[in-house]
């Protein structure tokens, strides 16, 4: 499978394990409510609405830089800035603001996976499409695990700061 793909999976599943993982450590750290943190799911909505504007993504006439790469270029530059932008939300006093951040790097990811998954389909042939699948899972799943385990780790010694930034490191060197 092409790296262009397998690293688009892999940025995809940096916001879901920052959600899922992370960011409930860091919020209850910082004295927001289990209550709070029992809405945080709800950020991850893009995931399971994509399908109202799979259509849009899917259809969109080609332009310079391809049908799909005209989705996926843009939405990984929203991602990582929407991930950057973490790094400089101070959780006591702009928490709807960081939790915007983090729905909007959903809907970035979730949007880049709609226009990923046609450009996998079109690349690949039959015989490979098992493996791309397999590929796909494991791009995502090691992202999940990236954001919400090794960054987290790390936050111990640079605070989540460095984890929003190391995030955003990471969706910038797959775009490159």
């Amino acid at each position: 499978m092409p790296l262009a793909p397998s690293a688009s999976y892999f940025v995809q599943g940096l916001p879901f394990g920052l959600q899922a993982s992370a960011l409930p450590l860091y919020l209850r750290a910082e004295g927001v409510s289990l209550a709070t943190l029992g809405y945080l799911s709800a950020l991850a909505s893009p995931w399971a609405l994509k399908a109202l504007w799979a259509p849009l993504v899917d259809r969109t006439a080609p332009g310079r830089l391809g049908r799909r790469k005209r989705w996926i270029v843009p939405m990984q530059v929203g991602l990582g800035l929407s991930l950057l932008g973490g790094a400089f939300v101070d959780v006591r006093t702009g928490l709807p603001m960081l939790l915007g951040l983090v729905f909007l790097a959903n809907l970035f990811a979730a949007t880049m996976d709609i226009a990923v998954d046609g450009l996998a389909v079109a690349l690949l042939r039959d015989g490979e499409l098992g493996l791309g699948n397999a590929a796909q899972v494991a791009g995502y799943k090691l992202g999940m695990m990236t954001s919400g385990g090794v960054l987290v780790y790390l936050s111990r010694d640079h605070g989540y700061s460095a984890v929003f930034v190391g995030m955003a490191v990471l969706v910038a060197l797959a775009t490159v």
